[in-house]
């Protein structure tokens, strides 16, 4: 739950992108008018408004929803982990060395992780823990070939890993990959989500194509606790159950 005195914060801020975007409006409104009238003075008009966008506005925008997405992520995916921390940049803790070792997006799932100058985006990460498994989850951009249509695809979604404790022999490393492979489908059932998940001999990762936790904060409004709320990834607790139950099933 966001506090009064963080609300506040946000309200200011928020009211002062607003302001900035007004400005705007009256800028291109002048230099609309002085279009009939002089076009010089357009075009200086044009070209200020620019300028004042991208030296206030757009900043104060992006202040401004940066700060409400990391807050409405607190409320909502920080609830599910016992410790909680939040990153708009991400590539700490979900890496493109956690995706490749995986196997998620390999051929057996029809696809190929393409190499090379397209190097995979991570963003907005949130790490801590879940039934004492450290546990993370990042927006990623993937770039792939999809071997069923030979198309290059940038896949986007939640990747979400955990650690999990080491499989103790190859006989509980296939009955936590056995448990893995039957939670896919009642998950996907479940969530409504396309979820692709894989456990290995000291992890669980799960990526979701198409579903990521960073959303479009709304500027035209000020922010309450329903925006500061919603929740992106409501299946989550269901996946983090999913990571804690394969450390159990080996």
């Amino acid at each position: 739950m966001t506090s009064n005195n963080r609300l506040e914060e946000l309200c200011r801020m928020q009211r002062r992108a607003r302001t900035g975007f007004r400005a705007n409006v009256l800028l291109i409104a002048a230099a609309t008018l002085a279009a009939f009238v002089n076009k010089p003075l357009a075009a200086l008009t044009i070209a200020a408004n620019l300028v004042f966008y991208i030296l206030y506005t757009g900043k104060l925008t992006k202040k401004y929803t940066s700060a409400a997405l990391a807050e409405d992520l607190k409320n909502t995916v920080g609830k599910q982990l016992r410790t909680f921390d939040v990153s708009e940049e991400g590539g700490n803790a979900v890496t493109e060395e956690t995706v490749r070792a995986s196997g998620l997006l390999s051929e057996e799932n029809g696809f190929s992780i393409l190499d090379g100058q397209r190097s995979m985006l991570f963003r907005w990460e949130v790490k801590g823990e879940y039934r004492n498994l450290p546990a993370a989850a990042a927006d990623a951009v993937i770039p792939a070939k999809d071997l069923v249509s030979g198309k290059t695809l940038y896949l986007s979604g939640m990747w979400l890993h955990m650690d999990l404790p080491e499989a103790g022999s190859d006989e509980e490393l296939r009955k936590r990959k056995e448990h893995c492979a039957a939670l896919a489908a009642s998950l996907k059932e479940r969530s409504g989500d396309e979820v692709l998940l894989g456990a290995g001999n000291t992890s669980f990762d799960l990526f979701t194509p198409g579903h990521v936790m960073a959303w479009n904060i709304p500027t035209g409004r000020l922010p309450d606790e329903g925006l500061l709320s919603y929740d992106p990834v409501p299946a989550l607790s269901e996946y983090l159950k999913a990571g804690a139950g394969c450390a159990e099933a080996g």
